[in-house]
């Protein structure tokens, strides 16, 4: 009886250690892919202002996979689940969806309006 009830014990710690796991993974996961498209969205308005400045600016970033939209001034990024926005330096009109891996990001500026290229 003694070795039924610690064979039961250790079942139920070995389910309780991986349903833990689980949810510490999905808690990660959804942390780090928040913390990706901040910093995404972080390092695009500093181009886009920067070109707003200069007229040009150009960047290699690592993407995510995700949608850049920008419109009225407002750049959008969506990734997953995980939506961020921020406003630009000028007025803009744009939507690309954009494979994640590295690119090379160019934003332009003409009379007060920021276009971007993405390769």
């Amino acid at each position: 009886m003694a070795e039924i009830t610690e064979y039961t014990l250790a079942v139920l710690v070995s389910a309780l250690m991986v349903g833990g796991s689980a949810v510490t993974y999905a808690t990660f996961a959804r942390f780090e892919q928040t913390s990706e498209v901040d910093a995404s969205l972080s390092t695009l308005v500093a181009l886009a202002n920067e070109a707003v400045v200069n007229g040009h600016s150009s960047s290699t970033l690592l993407l995510p996979t995700s949608t850049l939209t920008c419109a009225d001034g407002i750049l959008t990024i969506v990734s997953g689940n995980t939506t961020a926005s921020s406003p630009v330096g000028a007025q803009c009109d744009f939507v690309t969806s954009i494979a994640g891996g590295m690119h090379t990001v160019s934003f332009d500026s003409r009379s007060s309006a920021v276009d971007l290229l993405v390769t």
